[in-house]
């Protein structure tokens, strides 16, 4: 909590925004594990966090998109990220990661999804939409 306190979100989203390679993988370890406290959740979604997450998720790393999707995990427990998430289009990008060929990007993505339709209609609907099922049983 102390780290939350003293800015470690919000730098750690600094660090991010850099867009660096040699800098853009530990600040998503960072992020997803800062996001495991509930305050530092609401920091990271006040200051802009899922727009961040959302460009990595294009990501051809599979270490940098492993943490991202873990962060984004951890996040979408909170109600107002599920439903920026659902709005932004997130939920079609997190079924075609379903399609990965590493364990290291499907298990999280299949986190984040669950997360994300936990309690959320609109988000249920959206993962239907995107043909999440199928890909889940494939």
């Amino acid at each position: 909590v102390e780290a939350v306190e003293l800015g470690a979100v919000k730098n750690t989203l600094g660090m991010l925004r850099t867009w660096r390679e040699d800098v853009l993988l530990p600040a998503a370890v960072l992020l997803r594990n800062l996001a495991l406290n509930r305050s530092a959740k609401s920091i990271a979604y006040e200051e802009g966090a899922l727009p961040l997450l959302n460009d990595l998720l294009s990501s051809s790393s599979t270490p940098l998109l492993e943490a991202v999707l873990r962060a984004m995990r951890n996040l979408a427990t909170l109600p107002d990220v599920k439903a920026a998430l659902g709005r932004s289009g997130t939920i079609p990008v997190l079924v075609g990661h379903l399609r990965a060929e590493s364990a290291e990007v499907v298990e999280p993505a299949v986190g984040t999804l669950r997360n994300l339709v936990f309690g959320n209609g609109d988000n249920k609907q959206r993962a239907l939409s995107a043909k999440c099922l199928p890909e889940l049983i494939s």
